[in-house]
Order: C-alpha cells, then sequence, then structure tokens
C-alpha cells in the first residue's frame, strides 16, 4: 500500500468526479469490486499491469472531461489536472479518461489513459498546444482535494523532445516520499492523448509505452 495518497494521483489523475458520465457498456467484478469495459481505443488493464509490474483490478471510467482541479495559483490548473476541462476544452467529439489502480482504497500504482477527439487536427493542435504551454508555465503549485479539503505541493518538471507533436512532464509530489506523476501527451491527428503513470520510483518508461499504444 502506498503510504501517500497525492492530490495529482486521487483527482486529475485518477477519480470519477461525480457528475461525471460513465462509459457504457460491460461491467464485470474483479475480486469483489465492479471494473467497467476499457474502450478499444487505450491499453488493458492487464496491458499496463504488465508494463509497471502489478495487477491492476480496479477501473474506472469517463466519457467527459471533469472540472479543473482547485489549485494556487490559478494559473496552474492545466498542470494540476491535465486530464481535465482546462485543457479539453468545449468542442470535442469523443472523450474517455480510463484509471487503473491496485484497489479503489488503496494502490502502489495509478495509471491513466485520456482521449479527446476534436473536429479536426487543427482544433486538436489547438488544444495539445494549450496543453504544453500549461504546463510550460507551471514550476510549482499547490492542489486541493475536492473531497476533503487536503491540500498538497507539486512540482512539474517538463523533459525535452525531439517530436513537437510529443510533451512530457513529471509531477513529483512535495514530502510525498518519492511519490510522482509521469506523464506522457501526444497529438495524433484529431486526438490528443495522454498516459500517466503514478508511483514511487521511475514510471516513465512505463508512461510513455503506454502513449504508445493509445488510439
Amino acid at each position: 500500500m502506498v503510504g501517500v495518497r497525492g492530490i495529482l494521483g486521487v483527482i486529475s489523475v485518477v477519480s470519477v468526479t461525480a457528475g461525471a458520465a460513465v462509459v457504457s457498456g460491460c461491467t464485470h467484478v474483479i475480486d469483489g469490486a465492479a471494473v467497467k469495459a476499457v474502450p478499444p481505443l487505450v491499453a488493458t488493464a492487464t496491458q499496463v499491469g504488465d508494463l509497471v509490474g502489478a495487477q491492476l483490478a480496479n477501473t474506472t471510467a469517463d466519457v467527459a472531461p471533469p472540472a479543473p482541479v482547485p489549485v494556487d495559483p490559478d494559473g496552474c490548473a492545466v498542470a494540476a489536472g491535465p486530464s481535465t476541462t482546462a485543457v479539453y476544452t468545449a468542442g470535442w467529439t469523443q472523450f474517455h479518461l480510463v484509471t487503473m489502480q491496485e484497489a479503489a482504497d488503496y494502490w502502489d500504482h495509478s495509471v491513466t489513459q485520456t482521449a479527446g477527439k476534436y473536429p479536426d487536427d487543427a482544433a486538436a493542435q489547438q488544444v495539445f498546444a494549450g496543453l504544453a504551454a500549461g504546463v510550460a508555465a507551471c514550476p510549482r503549485a499547490t492542489a486541493t482535494d475536492a473531497l476533503d479539503a487536503s491540500t498538497a505541493g507539486w512540482t512539474f518538471t517538463v523533459e525535452d523532445t525531439d517530436d513537437p507533436a510529443v510533451t512530457r512532464w513529471t509531477a513529483a509530489q512535495d514530502g510525498g516520499h518519492d511519490w510522482a506523476c509521469f506523464r506522457e501527451a501526444r497529438r495524433t491527428g484529431q486526438w490528443v492523448v495522454q498516459a500517466a503513470v503514478c508511483q514511487v520510483g521511475n514510471g516513465r518508461p512505463a508512461a510513455t509505452a503506454i502513449a504508445d499504444q493509445l488510439v
């Protein structure tokens, strides 16, 4: 069990926000927990588990982006909530946010796959550019958990990439005992997709491998 449940691991990376629609389709049970069927454009729990070295049994899914994460400063809403409406602005024609972890109330790994489709490449590029710029503009922020009003500080570090359609960054929780979320976003035609692996230790290889499988 991970000792720290980071806000970015719980809200912007993980949660099914209250009021958000849930993916329609089959629901099955693993170890007594209801698990939503994964849309075909994302990697399965088995595939993701193999990449992070864990059995991921709990899956949640949204078909609309949740509201932005409360954050200080306000200009860091994109970095704090890259899967929210701070990034995926109105106009998308498809949206999927799928989260996988060991269990609903504890985890050593939390993996998120996000995919938003826009009417054309230009619209998708505008969303992707806003995401990249928003993350780059926010080196540090304090996020508030909407469920219990707890706060946590996060440091965001953008990595260099050779591809203008790819951006990578890490969100490290202050005092989180090396808990961090390794993120990769890509613009692929009309799609803006993201993979995030939150864990203790280096989740970058897994995040990139998962991003390779999106869409």
